[in-house]
């Protein structure tokens, strides 16, 4: 597919020069963005409303596109969600993008991504009267954290307003190889939310099938890494939590270290004296902290749920790090 590709290039050069080149490209582009909406579940024709519109395609004779002025309205919310830029790096597959094939690789950068934490209040709220209506019943904490007993604290991380966001303004990027003969996918993802941290995450991923609808069953964690600065996020949180329990910001800190140390030892969790240490010290001080799991042989993430919660850091020979 490269090569072919090449050659319709070099062709054209020849024929029209670089203008002419720049010209076929965008017409392609414009399709090749088209289908990559399609797969990732936008209607068909919306590109072509008044719910989603675009100022600016700009491509390379390197590969790249790029999206500028991205604006998207959902009217059944009356809400909208805006981009500065959305470039395509890389995208590398086999077959027709139509058929949505589970890339090779994939490189997106999205900066300037502006929404109202209203959006996410409306959806929530939608999201949980379908739910009533149909009564449809499900999880949606990562089943570690109910068995650990943390659901009410992982309820609170994302209660924005609370914290004191009105809008949310973020950069993200989201690149993944897959490795067909080894059956292993490399995803990195990276966020920066102003006013809240940056977070890097690095997965490699073993025992990946080809195709979307099989692409995750069997999938065993081979590494893991996961970073993240913060700025000005962890102490909202505590600064929340101190108000409700009636107390100053150092006091909760201290009463939450303490029953860091009382929860590791009634829940026997296995991580080791440095990473606790490590972890308590992130919460006196909040700055950068680093988790990392390199199990001794990869591990079936579907088998997690079958050890106990405090097991699991060992299992996954989970660590916590401050440089």
């Amino acid at each position: 597919m490269r090569v072919k590709n090449l050659l319709i290039s070099v062709v054209m050069i020849g024929l029209v020069g670089y203008g002419g080149l720049k010209f076929y490209m965008y017409y392609k582009a414009k399709g090749l963005i088209t289908d990559v909406l399609a797969c990732a579940g936008m209607p068909q024709g919306a590109t072509n409303s008044l719910l989603f519109d675009y100022k600016m395609l700009s491509v390379s004779v390197f590969g790249q596109v790029g999206i500028k002025d991205l604006s998207f309205h959902n009217p059944v919310l009356d809400e909208d969600i805006s981009i500065d830029e959305i470039r395509l790096e890389k995208l590398d597959y086999e077959g027709e993008l139509k058929s949505c094939p589970v890339p090779e690789r994939l490189f997106i950068v999205i900066d300037g991504l502006r929404m109202n934490v209203s959006l996410l209040e409306k959806m929530e709220r939608m999201e949980k009267q379908v739910r009533q209506k149909h009564n449809i019943k499900t999880q949606d904490k990562p089943q570690i954290i109910r068995r650990l007993g943390y659901q009410s604290v992982f309820d609170r991380l994302d209660d924005y307003r609370d914290l004191g966001y009105d809008q949310l303004v973020m950069d993200l990027e989201f690149d993944v190889k897959l490795d067909s003969a080894k059956k292993e996918a490399t995803i990195r993802f990276k966020q920066s939310i102003e006013d809240m941290g940056d977070t890097e995450m690095e997965f490699v991923f073993a025992g990946m099938a080809k195709t979307i609808s099989t692409a995750i069953l069997g999938v065993q964690v081979k590494e893991a890494k996961i970073v993240f600065r913060d700025d000005s996020y962890m102490d909202r949180l505590i600064k929340l939590y101190a108000e409700e329990n009636n107390t100053s910001i150092d006091e909760y800190r201290k009463q939450l270290i303490v029953r860091i140390d009382k929860d590791i030892a009634s829940k026997d969790i296995k991580l080791s004296k440095e990473s606790i240490e490590n972890i308590k010290s992130f919460i006196q001080k909040p700055d950068r902290i680093i988790l990392t799991a390199y199990p001794f042989r990869p591990v079936g993430i579907e088998s997690i749920k079958h050890y106990k919660p405090g097991d699991v850091p060992m299992l996954l020979n989970l660590q916590a790090h401050l440089e």
